[in-house]
């Protein structure tokens, strides 16, 4: 009876573990395929800057070429004008540096 029981026990623990297996790598799965698709933020952030090329082919060198005064600076002007330029266009407060 004693082996029987053992027997029964060591089925069950190596089910639980199979199970247990399958479903970390299910986990796994959902993770990297979550991981590779960009999230809804990138992909409006990616269609913005297509647009941007689109319509203003040479917005972004136009905005390097605006003099930078300041002396020490965290971002740079091109950051900042563009930021301001986005503020305007989506009707936001503007960002205070």
């Amino acid at each position: 009876m004693k082996n029987s029981t053992h027997a029964f026990l060591q089925r069950r623990q190596h089910r639980k573990a199979r199970h247990t297996a399958k479903r970390q790598a299910q986990r796994r799965a959902q993770r990297r395929a979550a991981a590779a698709e960009p999230s809804r933020g990138q992909a409006v952030l990616y269609e913005l800057c297509k647009t941007i090329h689109h319509v203003f082919p040479n917005l972004f060198d136009q905005l390097r070429q605006v003099e930078d005064c300041r002396q020490k600076s965290d971002y740079t002007l091109v950051e900042i004008l563009l930021a301001g330029l986005c503020c305007s266009c989506f009707r936001k407060a503007p960002v205070t540096l």
